[in-house]
């Protein structure tokens, strides 16, 4: 029995041999992205299946603007403080203060959320993540604050990406829309 497909990984154990993971070529399709493409991607033309590259600089529409992925909040040395990564308790409010300064957006705790949506003094903290309504009534009450507009923003299921991609023949592409383009998607069955 002969099969195709690709080696994934693989090691070198000394003389008893090593690990290694293999896709069947019969496990593996070209499928329309469902979150957009991100950069490093190996992508597909759409229109021309033996055509293959790798995409640089990608870019999320957002509904009006093109804005650069990922959200360069990532970078940002107070982000790894902030409430937005490490949650309400364990993250720096000042530090939170400093990125909606530099990044333009506000951030919403659960505090003022609840005193939003309930009522100031009509609920109480019963524990990390979990408040109690006058009424008795429990709610799971989230870890992380909440922002306007979003950040760090994502691409959202359906979402539209554009990137550079850097074909194989060496031509270079700008500004191609995911919908263009194809990603492989591999199925556990032929591992």
């Amino acid at each position: 029995m002969q099969i195709s497909g690709k080696l994934t990984f693989f090691s070198e154990t000394g003389t008893e041999g090593g690990y290694w993971a293999f896709q069947d070529h019969d496990y593996i399709k070209l499928e329309a992205p469902d979150f957009g493409i991100r950069e490093k991607r190996e992508v597909w033309d759409s229109n021309d299946l033996t055509r293959r590259g790798f995409t640089l600089n990608s870019e999320f529409w957002d509904g009006s603007n093109w804005i650069v992925l990922p959200d360069p909040i990532y970078l940002d040395k107070d982000y790894k403080i902030s409430s937005l990564n490490l949650g309400e308790v364990k993250g720096d409010r000042l530090a939170d203060k400093r990125l909606m300064e530099k990044h333009q957006f506000t951030i919403e705790y659960s505090e003022q959320r609840f005193d939003r949506i309930y009522g100031e003094g009509k609920w109480r903290r019963v524990r990390e993540g979990t408040i109690e309504i006058d009424d008795g009534s429990i709610r799971f009450a989230g870890l992380y604050p909440s922002t306007s507009p979003k950040r760090p923003y994502n691409v959202p299921k359906g979402g539209l990406t554009r990137v550079t991609i850097q074909w194989e023949d060496g031509k270079i592409e700008h500004e191609r829309k995911s919908d263009t383009l194809l990603l492989e998607r591999w199925d556990y069955k032929g591992q």
